[in-house]
């Protein structure tokens, strides 16, 4: 294990380099240690990682490298992140195949469920740039409790005339 200031292999990293079968490299200003997963095939390229005096990591990348893309992951991601946040998207021609109409009209029956639902840490419809919870739900929520209050008050009257009288036919009531 480490000792304060210096880096002396990390479980976690030799953990993660196991699991995810890909060699770690760590870089700190003594040197470049090397942890091998185990396995003579690794997944992908190695993990490059920085080490700092204060004992924390940054990771690195490698210029030569080009970054692998999972775009159909990554596009659904994107999509649906613009959908939250209300931006405008566009869509290529011909992307997906449709199989039956059936069970695209249910998937996009659902869709629209969840779009016209605003969430509380969205920001607010009416354009305020306030989130969705201090601005129109607190308005809306306030209205419905005064709402609620007021049913309960009219309610409480008719009550309070039947409970004097019946209080009235037991105790002796001073005026």
């Amino acid at each position: 294990m480490r000792e304060n200031g210096e880096w002396g292999g990390n479980v976690e990293l030799v953990a993660a380099a196991r699991v995810y079968e890909r060699n770690v490299t760590v870089f700190s200003p003594t040197g470049a240690f090397s942890i091998e997963s185990g396995q003579e095939a690794t997944s992908g390229h190695d993990l490059l990682l920085s080490y700092h005096e204060n004992g924390h990591y940054n990771s690195v990348h490698d210029d030569k490298v080009p970054e692998r893309s999972n775009g159909s992951e990554r596009d659904k991601a994107e999509e649906a992140n613009t959908k939250r946040k209300g931006k405008v998207r566009t869509a290529e021609v011909g992307s997906e195949s449709r199989n039956t109409s059936s069970t695209d009209e249910k998937r996009s029956n659902t869709g629209r469920k969840q779009d016209n639902v605003i969430r509380r840490n969205d920001a607010c419809p009416c354009g305020s740039s306030l989130r969705y919870k201090k601005c129109c739900l607190a308005k809306e929520k306030h209205k419905a409790r005064l709402a609620r209050m007021k049913a309960e008050n009219c309610s409480d009257e008719k009550g309070d005339t039947e409970q004097r009288e019946d209080e009235a036919s037991y105790l002796k009531v001073l005026k």
